[in-house]
């Protein structure tokens, strides 16, 4: 039979359901409850059986709740979503975790070998000077080199270069393309 939590006394664990088959509301104790062991509510759905007492008066017996049916179901179904939720989410921390060593060490790399250290001097010899073949043309800054050799070449040989802002010997420090 099914019908609906019509009165309930929260304190007392006892209440009422009405039905659309019987005309007198049927009495429903606590204890008739099986499954959930939640609280029952007023306009809940229930679905039970009817047992007659002794003295004549009908009561609820093994009651369920709507919500009972599917959960059984779902709950199976409700347990392995949230498995494979945490699953999910673990294996979305691993693979950032993973990407940002790979990116922090590629990373740190490229600007550990492409600044030199403070008490590193560029060593040029006058070989490596007559390769290149750089020849003082006027130019004056950073941004009209080409490489730092030429930069190395025209602070060491050209007049007015304006390359060493803090006259440490090294050319074009902050320039991000050497």
């Amino acid at each position: 039979m099914h019908g609906k939590l019509t009165k309930w006394n929260d304190s007392r664990g006892f209440g009422f359901i009405s039905t659309e088959v019987k005309e007198q509301d049927i009495f429903v104790h606590i204890s008739a409850f099986t499954g959930n062991s939640a609280r029952p509510r007023i306009g809940e759905l229930l679905s039970f059986e009817v047992e007659t007492d002794e003295k004549g008066k009908q009561k609820a017996i093994n009651v369920r709740r709507a919500l009972d049916y599917s959960s059984s179901s779902s709950s199976s179904l409700q347990a392995s979503k949230s498995a494979f939720l945490t699953i999910s989410n673990v294996m979305i921390f691993s693979t950032l975790i993973l990407l940002g060593v790979i990116l922090y060490s590629n990373f740190s790399h490229y600007f550990n070998s492409n600044y030199p250290s403070a008490d590193v001097t560029p060593s040029i010899s006058p070989s490596d000077l007559k390769k290149e073949q750089f020849v003082c043309d006027g130019r004056q800054y950073c941004s009209q080199m080409r490489s730092r050799r030429e930069a190395e070449f025209f602070i060491s040989n050209c007049p007015n270069s304006k390359m060493d802002g803090d006259n440490d010997g090294i050319p074009c420090e902050n320039d991000s393309r050497f």
